[in-house]
């Protein structure tokens, strides 16, 4: 909102910028850290009890949810800039947790060494395999669609949602509605999604959610905005 009110204006040009290159940032961070985690995960858990687990394990983010919802009815008193500050120390603390515990994983299988010429080689070498295979070549690209479908609906509802109201007033009413949905959906990550991910399977819950990208951007120009919003926000 701040960079469609500020664009062309020379004063706060620089601002503007500044603002676009962190949240550019923030995100990348934020998707590149997602899928690390996932691997993390994988490489923990034995492959038969992955699915099971995984949507019990990726509840947790619904409980911090919960927590930030709530915290942004602090909006008022205490200003989003230091809301923000909040959630980077939060973020730092959790970085400096993982990073001195120990985690578990699964015995690799016995694989050439490829330590020999160093980092640089290795990576030449992973990136030749990578391209290599039609698979990975497709993963990749499929990912790649997957995080601009993710972050086009992240910004059509926030996008509706800076426009219809103020900044205190969308932080506080924002952040019940993410309290409350982020229970509901925990409770179905918990027990709803695996018995999914068991029943119809992983690669029919991933076509189901591709399908319903389309739709859900066409509603949101189609659909009143704030109903445009909830539905993007639902997906």
């Amino acid at each position: 909102n701040q960079y469609l009110a500020f664009a062309g204006r020379p004063d706060y040009l620089e601002h503007d910028l500044a603002y676009g290159a962190i949240y550019v940032l923030w995100e990348t961070a934020q998707t590149v850290f997602k899928i690390h985690f996932g691997v993390v995960l994988l490489a923990c858990l034995p492959a038969e009890e992955a699915l099971a687990r995984l949507p019990l394990v990726h509840s947790g983010a619904r409980a911090g949810a919960v927590m930030g919802g709530l915290a942004l009815l602090l909006a008022g008193p205490l200003g989003t800039p230091q809301l923000l500050l909040g959630a980077m120390l939060c973020c730092l603390a959790a970085a400096a947790l993982v990073g001195g515990l120990a985690i578990p994983t699964r015995e690799p299988a016995d694989t050439p060494a490829s330590a020999e010429g160093g980092f640089w080689r290795s990576l030449a070498q992973g990136c030749r395999e990578t391209l290599s295979s039609s698979l990975l070549r497709s993963i990749v690209a499929a990912t790649a669609l997957l995080v601009i479908a993710r972050h086009g609906l992240r910004y059509l509802y926030s996008a509706t949602l800076a426009t219809s109201f103020g900044e205190t007033e969308l932080a506080a009413s924002f952040g019940v509605f993410v309290a409350g949905a982020s229970v509901v959906t925990g409770l179905l990550q918990a027990f709803i999604t695996p018995k999914l991910l068991s029943g119809a399977g992983l690669t029919a819950t991933n076509l189901a959610y591709g399908l319903l990208v389309a739709p859900t951007f066409a509603c949101g120009w189609l659909l009143p905005p704030l109903w445009g919003a909830a539905l993007a926000r639902l997906v």
